[in-house]
């Protein structure tokens, strides 16, 4: 069983094969399209390997209260109890800890006793909250804390070059890739130049022994216009840029830095 995220492919079959995931129940409305197209990053699909899908997960991070919220699982009739929506929980708990969420989060009916007894053997917490979805309509709230034992974010590559080489690294890094220079911290007086990466930084280091990374690389992503802009300022510039259409989810180039360190970019197919 393979996992990804949920495609507008994906959605098409979720609205057409309805009644496989959820029987007699008409659930399309609450399959809002901004679920896929807005909110996809954080969908989970579960494929068999010749690609049918068998299984979804729709949710997203809060990024202010840090809550992962998780908004429908379906599971196709014929692959249930076999352990599937607890792997799209797992799937969707990765995804949400990556994004910085703290906790978790669900609900459901207060006759939906089946989910009612999956989320307790998830370890999650119970409370009906009265008049939780208008008056009279009270829900069943789930919740569980995430502890921080498990967590694991990246906070920055180095990338390594040979002495002397800050004013290069300000006029590749900086202006033909677009990264925004960060000062470093006054007490490591390294040479050196910082750059912001999303959340991330990207460091690069003066050493004396530099070695080129021929095959090791970082990979930089970004939106699919912002790519080709960068490709052809490179190519501008007189750096090769090398397209690799191998993987059919992303558009991505590699190049190399003014000291032959391979770079990757790429941008993910929006839909």
């Amino acid at each position: 069983m393979n996992a990804g995220r949920v495609t507008p492919a994906d959605y098409a079959t979720i609205l057409e094969d309805h009644a496989s995931f959820w029987g007699e129940r008409d659930l399309r409305p609450a399959h809002h399209p901004a679920l896929v197209h807005e909110l996809g990053d954080t969908s989970v699909a579960l494929r068999e390997e010749e690609g049918a899908l068998v299984g979804y997960l729709f949710g997203f991070v809060v990024p202010e209260s840090g809550v992962g919220y998780v908004h429908l699982i379906g599971v196709r009739t014929g692959y249930r109890r076999h352990g599937l929506a607890t792997r799209l929980w797992g799937e969707f708990e990765h995804l949400a800890r990556a994004r910085g969420a703290t906790s978790l989060k669900a609900i459901t009916t207060p006759a939906n006793e089946m989910s009612i007894g999956f989320h307790r053997s998830m370890g999650m917490a119970v409370e009906r909250v009265a008049d939780y979805a208008g008056p009279g309509q009270d829900r069943i709230v789930f919740t569980r804390a995430l502890d921080s034992a498990g967590r694991r974010e990246l906070d920055h590559v180095l990338v390594a070059a040979p002495p002397d080489s800050e004013a290069e690294a300000r006029r590749f890094y900086g202006e033909l890739l677009g990264l925004s220079e960060i000062p470093q911290p006054p007490t490591l007086n390294r040479p050196g130049v910082w750059f912001q990466l999303g959340e991330q930084q990207l460091h690069i280091g003066a050493y004396e022994d530099f070695e080129p990374a021929e095959k090791a690389h970082p990979g930089l992503r970004m939106n699919g216009d912002d790519l080709h802009a960068v490709a052809g300022r490179l190519t501008g510039a007189g750096v090769e840029v090398r397209w690799d259409e191998r993987l059919t989810d992303r558009r991505r180039f590699y190049t190399d830095d003014p000291w032959g360190n391979r770079l990757e970019l790429l941008a993910y197919d929006e839909g």
